[in-house]
C-alpha cells in the first residue's frame, strides 16, 4: 500500500511541478540532457497503416553519472491537431534498451504518408522534475520506398541527424 501511495504522490508532485513551470509559457521542448546514441527502427506501410517498430537504442549518454530511464515518443508531422503522439514503455536504468514495440498510425492514405515526417524523441523519465530529452531524429518518409520494409539505425541528436544502414 505504501508503494502505491509513494507513486501516487510522486505523480501528483510531478504534475504540479510541470504546471508551475509552464504556467506562463505553455508547453515547451523538454530540457536537453547530454545527447547521443542511435535508435534502431523498422518502418513499413500496408493497407493505409504506417508501422514503426522501435527495436533498440544503443549508446545513450549517462546523465549526471547515472543510467537514464529512457522511452521513445513519436509524432507524425505535420500534426496540427496534436493527435499523433505515440510512446513506448519506459526502460529502467539503461543506456542500451531493447523495446521491440510497434507504434501504429492507422488511416493514412499512401499519397499522404509520403508527405509526412516521423519526429522521434528519446526522453528519460524523471521522478521529481521534467523529463529530459536524450536525443531526437526527423525521418522524412518521402525518402523511402514504402512497398519495402526499411530497417536502420538513426543517429540521435538535437537537430536533424542522418540514418546509417545496417
Amino acid at each position: 500500500l505504501m508503494f502505491y501511495c509513494c507513486n501516487w504522490l510522486r505523480a501528483i508532485l510531478k504534475i504540479v511541478f510541470n504546471l508551475l513551470v509552464h504556467a506562463k509559457d505553455g508547453p515547451q521542448t523538454p530540457p536537453l540532457g547530454k545527447v547521443g546514441g542511435e535508435v534502431k527502427l523498422s518502418i513499413s506501410y500496408k493497407n493505409d497503416k504506417l508501422f514503426i517498430m522501435v527495436m533498440h537504442i544503443r549508446g545513450l549518454i549517462l546523465q549526471d553519472g547515472t543510467d537514464p530511464d529512457p522511452y521513445v515518443k513519436t509524432y507524425l508531422l505535420p500534426d496540427p491537431q496534436k493527435t499523433s503522439k505515440r510512446k513506448t514503455k519506459v526502460a529502467r536504468k539503461t543506456c542500451n534498451p531493447t523495446y521491440n514495440e510497434m507504434l501504429v498510425y492507422d488511416g493514412i492514405p499512401k499519397g499522404d504518408v509520403q508527405q509526412r515526417i516521423i519526429h522521434l524523441r528519446v526522453l528519460s523519465e524523471e521522478a521529481f522534475r521534467e523529463n529530459i530529452m536524450l536525443g531526437e531524429v526527423h525521418i522524412n518518409l518521402k525518402d523511402f520506398d514504402l512497398n519495402q520494409k526499411v530497417v536502420g539505425w538513426y543517429h540521435l541528436g538535437s537537430t536533424n541527424p542522418q540514418c546509417t544502414s545496417i
